[in-house]
Order: structure tokens, then sequence, then C-alpha cells
């Protein structure tokens, strides 16, 4: 994970000519229980780089995820 961190870091940093922190220092991982953990999950990802309060030219913009059937949860 360290090693993940410090190559995506530079490099992001690099691409969007900044320096500093990108990555918070602890990361944790999580078992996605059920259907409605998973939806709360993937919709809290979605909302971060607003959250972190990130430009539009910062993060790659996607839509809302949708199921296997192409509607969203």
């Amino acid at each position: 994970m360290q090693t993940f961190k410090s190559v995506s870091s530079h490099r992001l940093n690099q691409n969007l000519g900044r320096t500093g922190k990108v990555w918070q220092k602890n990361y944790w991982d999580r078992l996605l229980r059920s259907e409605a953990h998973l939806r709360k999950t993937r919709d809290d990802i979605v909302k971060n780089p607003v959250k972190a309060k990130l430009r539009s030219n910062e993060f790659l913009l996607w839509s809302r995820p949708t199921d296997a059937h192409g509607e969203a949860p």
C-alpha cells in the first residue's frame, strides 16, 4: 500500500503541477455485508471529490453507478 500511495501521489502532483500530500496517513478496509451497504459506500465514493472541495479539473467525473440492468440503485 505504501508503494502505491507514494507512486500515485508523485504522479498526481506532477500531472497537476502541485506538491504536497494526496493521501491520508492511514487507510482501512471494510467488508461489504449487504446490498444496502454496497450502495451507501458507492454513493460516498462518488461524493468524495466534492467533500474534498476539489475543482472540476482535479478529478475524473463519473455518473452515478447503475446495477446490472442499467438502473440506478
